[in-house]
């Protein structure tokens, strides 16, 4: 498997086209470790992250770039996806995001980072959920693209995990540090 980052573990790695979705759909799992839940608080213990990108037929590895900007800015906690078609850079939240497609703020920041990290070249971005009708991150019917993504997000669980602990009694260490 491809290491995309010094950042993100491999989970996943599809190098090419499976299936007939799109134009060439394929998608990889990464996971990262995060402090950060999706809603802005700060966890006293590190959890993983998983998340996927959905490729198309050039697997356009531009979109790591952008990902890896989202992750040192504390923000990848709110998305499970990611994807790049026709210079087009898009994020699809996590399910229990409240701010969603509608939170300026965040689509200001994706906009910036699409626009700056893109391995020399600028996309254009969009934040989306998984179910929207108008999610273009693959070139298919809305309850096709849906379907695809829903099921890569069963999976493979995609979203924040817990880091198991080395034993059942130890929850947590005595005195965590607190974060303000």
């Amino acid at each position: 498997m491809e290491s995309y980052s010094p950042y993100f573990t491999t989970l996943h790695d599809e190098r090419e086209p499976t299936g007939h979705l799109g134009r060439g759909t394929h998608y990889s799992v990464l996971r990262a470790v995060s402090w950060h839940s999706p809603n802005f608080g700060i966890s006293d213990r590190a959890y993983h992250h998983d998340f996927a990108i959905i490729w198309d037929e050039d697997h356009d590895t531009r979109v790591i770039g952008c990902v890896e900007e989202i992750y040192l800015n504390g923000l990848l906690s709110k998305f499970t996806m990611f994807g790049e078609r026709k210079a087009f850079f898009l994020a699809v939240v996590t399910d229990d995001y409240v701010g969603g497609d509608t939170d300026k703020e965040l689509a200001k920041n994706l906009s910036w980072i699409a626009e700056n990290f893109a391995g020399g070249d600028c996309f254009e971005s969009e934040i989306v959920r998984i179910d929207s009708p108008n999610n273009g991150i693959i070139s298919d019917t809305a309850e096709n693209v849906s379907l695809y993504l829903k099921n890569i997000k069963m999976l493979w669980q995609l979203g924040g995990k817990p880091i198991p602990v080395p034993s059942p009694e130890a929850k947590s260490i005595p005195f965590p540090i607190r974060f303000s």
